[in-house]
């Protein structure tokens, strides 16, 4: 039977000699400890070891029952054992192959590109074996031209982001692990403009992200997400507090993913109002009314916030009303 712990910093194995021959690998710099069997204590034990199957010299002091080594390269063990009228007899011998640290794993720099798909930058590795991996929450639909090629061609969705990992392993060493952002198709839209907006910089979406769309999210006061100033903080609260939250104007920005981020917000009522101030630099607004993420509260709690372009009436409309979805981020 054989039992074998590893641990980051130090590797041990334990062996059982028994009636088959055994090869085990451990990693250089690691200890490996060779058991025999409970059946043998009593008898007088000598320890051997070669860096052949044929050729063997006596291990000093190495007298008991196991033997803890740390080879540097490939060496054979067995145990001379004698007593209790038994004629002299040899355990199976053991071979040890000493594996090298994989090299340290580097997958390159983060790559920002306008296509969808681009040439990797990892190391190869000197010792070990690298492979491209995508890791969750990543974009879908991706595929490497070879996933053991540093400079594989890696090719996904545009508008999406992906997180890459570089994984040098040489077993039973423990891998090396190293990742990268890759964030495709980026310049292929029209440039993401900014405004500078209640002392912050916002991103503005540069086209509707929705038409005519109920804010949802019915009942009085039900999303608690009545702030003017901090779309950002409405928009968690819508996702958190309504009983659908899938179902209203505040997630189309939610769950957006465009431009490599996601953490796009559907405006508070103050921040829709920059973007009615700042049309001369942006682009793509229809005319009529746009959702804020603010809610009413007070007697007009059944209501949200919402802004006519270029420009007009601003004010309560009815959740179940339907006005236009423009999505910013900072």
């Amino acid at each position: 039977m054989k039992r074998i712990f590893f641990t980051p910093i130090f590797s041990l194995a334990i062996i059982a000699v028994s009636g088959q021959i055994q090869q085990e690998a451990v990693c250089d710099g690691d200890s490996i400890t060779i058991e025999l069997p409970a059946a043998i204590s009593g008898s007088a034990i000598q320890w051997r070891s070669g860096a052949d199957s044929l050729n063997f010299t006596d291990l000093a002091g190495e007298t008991g029952m196991n033997l803890t080594v740390m080879p540097s390269a490939t060496t054979f063990y067995y145990a001379n054992i004698s007593g209790d009228n038994c004629d002299p007899y040899s355990s199976d011998t053991i071979r040890v192959d000493v594996s090298a640290p994989p090299s340290i794993a580097d997958a390159g720099d983060d790559i920002t590109d306008s296509t969808n798909s681009v040439t990797l930058d990892g190391a190869a590795p000197t010792s070990g074996v690298g492979t491209w991996s995508i890791l969750p929450g990543s974009g879908s639909n991706a595929a490497f031209s070879n996933v053991n090629d540093p400079q594989s061609t890696f090719t996904g969705d545009p508008n999406e982001t992906y997180i890459l990992a570089w994984t040098v392993q040489n077993p039973p060493c423990p891998p090396s692990i190293d990742t990268i952002v890759v964030n495709l198709g980026v310049a292929s839209a029209p440039p993401l403009p900014s405004i500078t907006c209640l002392n912050n910089t916002i991103y503005v979406h540069p086209t509707d992200n929705a038409g005519p769309t109920a804010w949802g999210c019915p009942g009085s006061g039900t999303a608690q997400s009545s702030s003017d100033v901090d779309g950002q903080a409405n928009t968690s609260a819508i996702m958190t507090n309504c009983p659908n939250p899938n179902t209203t104007a505040a997630a189309v920005c939610a769950n957006l993913t465009a431009f490599g981020f996601s953490d796009w917000y559907l405006p508070a009522f103050d921040e829709l109002d920059c973007l009615r101030d700042n049309l001369s630099t942006l682009s793509g607004f229809s005319n009529g009314g746009y959702w804020s993420s603010t809610e009413f509260t007070g007697i007009l709690a059944l209501n949200a916030k919402m802004r006519t372009f270029p420009t007009g009436m601003s004010g309560a409309s009815s959740k179940t009303s339907t006005h236009r979805i423009r999505c910013i981020r900072r």
